[in-house]
């Protein structure tokens, strides 16, 4: 079974396009407890390349896809604030029907690089994971899943024989400095 485990970017303070320090420490702590991965992806707005590079990692590739959902998109999500809400969104509006099929062959293809056994590990955006998750597992009930991604936080897809078969939610206190 391989695994793609897909979070959000650390922390930044807009109209900083970069990680702000607490944003690299919280990112170098999440980066102790993951991998290894071999394969990274991030979206190629510099707060996910800095967040990869924070945990660690070297990145092998950035995907306009992973950072642009599109104004059609935004605009039809931008009240989502759990899982269930854009799980329904999914089921009623297009352009985001379109973009979750896109994100899920993008995702697919990922995994389809690494051996049974290996991961690969994908740096992207609130509402990205969200959809990307839904349309890889579009079959689950997402009513119990809870609010968006926070900063580091995201999910961990497992996938063999061609399929998605769960994910599991990756939760992430910030400061939990230990």
């Amino acid at each position: 079974m391989a695994f793609l485990e897909i979070r959000r970017h650390s922390v930044y303070v807009p109209p900083d396009l970069h990680l702000s320090p607490f944003g690299i420490r919280l990112a170098r702590r999440v980066g102790q407890t993951t991998g290894p991965f071999r394969k990274v992806y991030t979206s190629p707005l510099p707060r996910a390349i800095e967040t990869a590079q924070a945990m660690g990692y070297k990145v092998d590739g950035s995907f306009e896809l992973l950072g642009n959902m599109g104004w059609d998109v935004e605009n039809e999500l931008q009240n989502a604030a759990s899982y269930r809400s854009i799980a329904l969104s999914l089921r009623e509006t297009r352009p985001t029907a379109h973009y979750a099929e896109q994100l899920a062959n993008l995702w697919r293809s990922f995994l389809e690089r690494l051996s049974e056994t290996e991961q690969a590990l994908v740096i992207t955006h609130q509402k990205v994971i969200e959809i990307g998750t839904i349309a890889c597992l579009p079959e689950n009930d997402f009513s119990a899943w809870g609010k968006l991604s926070g900063y580091c936080e995201g999910v961990k897809l497992e996938y063999a024989n061609g399929h998605f078969l769960q994910a599991n939610i990756l939760r992430v206190d910030p400061y939990d400095e230990e």
